[in-house]
């Protein structure tokens, strides 16, 4: 009978406590504050820990560095930020518009050497990036561009080979609008010396419906 009594009261007593903490989540409702605390703490957090060296080193743009730590740590290449602007290292190394570097800062002649040495580097980060991730060419970011989108915007018409290899791999990316509504068509052609032959494959591949759409920006 004593055991009896106990298992009832030990029953009675999970009982109670599953009811006050029934109540307790049914009356509390989360602080904004609070929420907004959390979120940032772990922002902090994944910021700090979570993305991998390999990105770090594209966003920075050391690109000779890059392309040791692919060497050395090629599954970083598949990492992509949770975050916006939700891209890769190969989309942070593609935004970089080198046409617009060294302005006003050296010689003309100087300025050349500068964009072919950063041109021919770019290139071997590229390849570095593809060979340790074939899939980084499919990523679509918070833009809803994909590499070939970065490539037709800022490697062309100087890095033509970056956007050639870049559609090989993946064609379908042609018919993908970012969103402005641009597809990488839109984003080639507004370069008056990019080669014919290069628009001309793209066209191909564009789906009419999205031909006529105007660039936008």
């Amino acid at each position: 009978k004593k055991r009896m009594d106990h298992q009832r009261k030990i029953l009675t007593t999970n009982e109670d406590a599953a009811k006050r903490l029934q109540r307790r989540d049914n009356n509390d409702v989360p602080h904004p504050i609070h929420d907004c605390v959390i979120q940032e703490t772990y922002f902090r957090f994944y910021q700090r820990m979570l993305i991998p060296k390999l990105y770090r080193l594209a966003s920075e743009g050391c690109w000779e560095e890059v392309i040791q730590r692919v060497r050395s740590h090629p599954r970083e290449a598949k990492f992509v930020n949770a975050y916006p602007p939700n891209d890769t290292a190969m989309h942070r190394v593609l935004r970089v518009n080198l046409d617009g570097c060294f302005k006003n800062e050296v010689e003309d002649r100087n300025r050349e050497e500068l964009l072919d040495t950063a041109r021919d580097l770019r290139s071997q980060v590229f390849l570095s990036l593809v060979k340790a991730n074939p899939d980084i060419v499919m990523v679509l970011d918070v833009r809803n561009q994909t590499p070939l989108h970065l490539a037709c915007q800022n490697c062309c018409p100087n890095e033509t080979s970056i956007t050639h290899h870049l559609f090989i791999m993946y064609p379908e990316a042609t018919a993908i609008q970012d969103i402005h509504g641009n597809t990488p068509l839109h984003l080639l052609v507004v370069h008056p010396d990019t080669p014919v032959s290069l628009i001309t494959l793209l066209i191909r591949y564009t789906s009419p419906s999205t031909l006529a759409h105007s660039f936008n920006v």
